[in-house]
């Protein structure tokens, strides 16, 4: 652990955790193979939902953890979403705004062999400093790049000189350009490409996590292979961020973190799932289990293990209500 981070989670250790997500909250459409459909709230609902359990079992044991939403939620949706949230007790909805337009709708079509295709219906707006406008303090943050620019890398850097927080970075749709299908309903299809300004976004994070893919698209040369993800893995970390971690859904996790002129890499195993339902949402609560876990002991490959162990509980249920169940 690097003293940036560890003077930051020293200073906060003895009293509230204020954790920031900054991304699109969505209405997802969930299309199985099978054609059976899930539809419920996507985007950084999954982050929510189980930075929401924990925080609620947190609470339990008198560790006081609030966590706020940063985004503009269109007004068809901003009911039902309150209403919902508000069943765990830690989320504070007072940094959304809702918007006068419908909210954007993302389709998940998974084929055969598990593999999903993307499209989003509707346009993304951007997150500007103006929704914190009555924030004071943030102490982490989970920046999860859904419509892949709503939070451009002006934006992190305001963030980070004003509060100084803990930023966890999701890489996702900074991975993803666009190609419009339907100019009508303005339906656009997700697709793995470079992007050119990777770099901006990623020196301005404490921790960069993306899957396999993500990466792949930086570093086209990447095979599915540990030794050869660790090399790319390691050019990321090379970039700025303290830690990085590259996730391969059921294959070995590759961490890196430590001080720069000698970090450390583990190669993690995934906890085996019993039954794979659905994997939307894994990486999302892998984030959440790892920042709950690393605020508490600021221990990485502790907070890894936490992550690890939520993902694999979130692939055995599709949507968000099996998280109400780990509060009851």
């Amino acid at each position: 652990m690097t003293k940036n981070i560890g003077k930051r989670l020293k200073e906060i250790k003895n009293r509230r955790c204020n954790i920031a997500v900054i991304g699109n909250l969505v209405w997802d459409l969930i299309i199985q193979f099978n054609s059976s459909r899930v539809e419920d709230f996507g985007g950084i609902a999954y982050n929510l939902s189980a930075l929401g359990a924990l925080a609620n079992i947190e609470g339990k044991s008198g560790r006081m953890i609030r966590i706020f939403p940063v985004c503009n939620v269109g007004f068809d949706i901003f009911v039902d979403a309150k209403a919902f949230f508000g069943n765990f007790s830690a989320i504070d909805f007072s940094f959304i705004r809702n918007t006068p337009r419908k909210n954007i709708v993302h389709e998940l079509r998974y084929d055969e062999k598990g593999y999903r295709s993307e499209c989003n219906i509707g346009r993304t707006s951007k997150i500007t400093p103006h929704l914190f406008q009555h924030c004071k303090v943030v102490d982490a943050v989970i920046v999860n790049y859904i419509g892949g620019d709503e939070f451009p890398p002006r934006y992190l850097r305001w963030l980070k000189d004003k509060y100084a927080p803990l930023i966890y970075l999701d890489y996702h749709s900074l991975a993803l350009g666009r190609t419009v299908t339907s100019r009508k309903i303005y339906k656009v299809k997700r697709h793995f490409r470079y992007n050119p300004h990777w770099r901006k976004y990623i020196e301005l994070a404490d921790i960069v996590q993306m899957n396999y893919d993500e990466l792949k698209s930086i570093f086209s040369e990447t095979v599915n292979e540990t030794g050869s993800i660790v090399q790319s893995a390691k050019n990321i970390y090379d970039a700025g961020p303290d830690i990085v971690i590259i996730t391969r859904e059921d294959k070995e996790l590759v961490l890196i973190a430590g001080p720069k002129y000698s970090p450390k890499i583990y190669i993690m195993p995934v906890h085996p799932v019993r039954e794979l339902v659905d994997s939307t949402g894994c990486g999302d609560s892998f984030a959440a289990g790892f920042v709950i876990s690393y605020y508490k002991d600021r221990d990485v490959v502790k907070a890894c293990e936490h992550g690890l162990s939520l993902a694999c509980q979130k692939a055995g249920f599709s949507g968000l209500t099996g998280f109400l169940k780990l509060i009851k």
